[in-house]
């Protein structure tokens, strides 16, 4: 699902994307468990892993029709798992590298805000 809203993004058609990115993040949540507080480690991991990138899709589709806060909201929870993920593995490329794209697509939207000091709140 998350390969059709990047084929259809690419297309310009976020509402026909935002479908497909929904039920890819309906599916990440049903198949990811509960996560304990803390660091994320092991078999945990990869379900954490995926369910931060359905997020994170979801989050460009909103972007992509100019809902800021749905997307800023999206892009912080995908931020909060991916500072889990590399806390409980620093040395983890894969992980840093997602934190860092996270960090971005956030302060961009924030950016993007026409009211930044309350898009910062």
């Amino acid at each position: 699902y998350n390969r059709l809203s990047d084929v259809l993004l690419r297309l310009r058609n976020p509402e026909l994307a935002r479908g497909y990115s929904e039920r890819a993040l309906a599916v990440a949540r049903t198949q990811t468990p509960a996560l304990p507080p803390g660091p994320i480690t092991g078999r945990e991991s990869e379900a954490a892993r995926d369910l931060s990138v359905s997020i994170e899709k979801l989050g460009d589709v909103l972007r992509n029709l100019n809902d800021g806060p749905g997307a800023r909201a999206l892009y912080a929870e995908s931020l909060d798992l991916r500072e889990l993920l590399v806390a409980g593995d620093p040395d983890n490329v894969q992980a840093r590298r997602d934190l860092g794209v996270s960090l971005g697509k956030l302060g961009g939207v924030i950016l993007s805000d026409p009211d930044k000091e309350q898009a910062l709140a």
